[in-house]
């Protein structure tokens, strides 16, 4: 019995070594494949495109639409919170980018799949009202509209990115331009 009992002692004490072993080699397997998503998400990060800029109305005066914003990166794209605003052309273009200091709006839960989209209404600071309808004489209506801003998401590593957009949208033929815009405008960082 005393020799079977020794036996088992050493079996147990042999057992939880190579249980140690595992858990470290287990540990570092987990950590290396943390790193290598890591590494796959920083090589292969969301990133984002506006597109289909729609005017559908005004409020209050002010001219309210729709754009789609796009992930057209590798991985997925959590929004955080965005900002846009209406300027008209009349003025020009205003130097430098005056909206990035603007307090964004929060977006809520919106997480964007590589070839996902979501719609966002804009300007960001037009309270969510039904838009009253645009009317043909305001189509008709020579005029352009700058419409710019930015979205704040991050990566599946939570890392932050900052994405800016400006677009020119000319009433006549009714469509916004791309980037024919100051590129300080447009960036995704």
């Amino acid at each position: 019995m005393k020799a079977h009992k020794e036996s088992l002692e050493g079996m147990a004490k042999h057992m939880g070594e190579g249980l140690t072993a595992t858990q470290t080699a287990a540990c570092a397997a987990k950590k290396s494949s943390e790193t290598a998503h890591a590494t796959f998400v920083n090589s292969h990060r969301p990133r984002l495109k506006v597109r289909y800029i729609t005017i559908t109305g005004s409020v209050a005066d002010r001219i309210v639409g729709t754009f789609l914003v796009f992930n057209v990166g590798d991985t997925k794209a959590k929004l955080k919170s965005g900002y846009s605003e209406v300027l008209p052309c009349a003025d020009g273009f205003p130097a430098g980018a005056p909206y990035e200091r603007a307090v964004g709006v929060p977006f809520n839960d919106t997480e964007l799949a590589p070839t996902e989209y979501t719609s966002i209404n804009f300007p960001a600071t037009v309270p969510d009202t039904t838009p009253m309808r645009v009317t043909d004489s305001d189509t008709r209506r020579d005029g352009s509209y700058f419409i710019l801003g930015w979205i704040e998401y991050t990566d599946e590593t939570a890392r932050p990115h900052r994405m800016g957009f400006a677009r020119r949208y000319d009433r006549v033929p009714g469509y916004a331009t791309g980037r024919d815009i100051d590129p300080e405008y447009n960036y995704d960082d």
